[in-house]
């Protein structure tokens, strides 16, 4: 695939002299691909987005009372949202779009009395961060009204739905924006609902709802 879409790539001169410049900018990282990281970087924000947006609506079907409240919120056609970015931040919370991440270990040291060496890879758990009872109330129940949220007090620390520190995710503000006016949008316009409250997954290159989960949509 990547090879596929590094021939349509090159093809575009534009694209080829922005390759170009992505090359010989990164000239000193070792086994830098300028293709592969466009690649990574392009579909995995454009996934994550819509994987988040997906949840929302799963979990807008499986509860009327918030979708009422939601869609009353978006009509009301004030620029504050509480309750619409509440349901949001609490859907990347509980269903972190990358629920774990690898990391390489920089330098040896001593964390939280367990030695890591440098070299050694560690698996970092969003969803355990995400659901630390030592930040969260309640942290395995979804709560579209978390107070955490609604009265902005939550540990940062604990939520990093677009990790932290300097591998962030560079497109964290946009991702943001896109989930919230996907879901202005929808609600304004759609009614979803569910036939039971059952949560299904699929893990590709994000955690996102099952295929053939049934949501229904209506126009409203």
């Amino acid at each position: 695939m990547v090879a596929d879409f590094a021939s349509l790539l090159m093809a575009d001169p534009r694209a080829a002299a922005e390759m170009d410049r992505f090359r010989s900018e990164a000239t000193d990282i070792e086994g830098f691909s300028p293709v592969e990281e466009f690649v990574m970087n392009f579909f995995a924000g454009v996934e994550t987005s819509v994987t988040t947006a997906l949840w929302v609506i799963d979990r807008l079907g499986a509860n009327q009372q918030v979708q009422d409240r939601i869609h009353a919120e978006v009509l009301s056609g004030d620029a504050q949202t509480p309750y619409t970015d509440c349901m949001i931040n609490e859907t990347m919370r509980f269903f972190p779009p990358i629920p774990f991440l690898t990391r390489e270990v920089g330098a040896d040291t001593v964390l939280e009395g367990r030695r890591l060496y440098a070299g050694q890879l560690i698996m970092v758990s969003i969803v355990g961060v995400h659901q630390n009872p030592a930040f969260w109330s309640n942290p395995r129940v979804f709560n579209a009204s978390r107070k955490e949220f609604l009265d902005n007090s939550f540990d940062r620390r604990a939520f990093i739905p677009f990790l932290t520190g300097p591998r962030m995710c560079g497109g964290a503000r946009l991702g943001r924006l896109e989930v919230r006016e996907a879901v202005l949008a929808i609600v304004r316009q759609f009614a979803f609902s569910r036939a039971d409250d059952v949560i299904r997954f699929d893990y590709a290159l994000a955690l996102r709802p099952a295929q053939g989960a049934s949501v229904s949509v209506s126009r409203r």
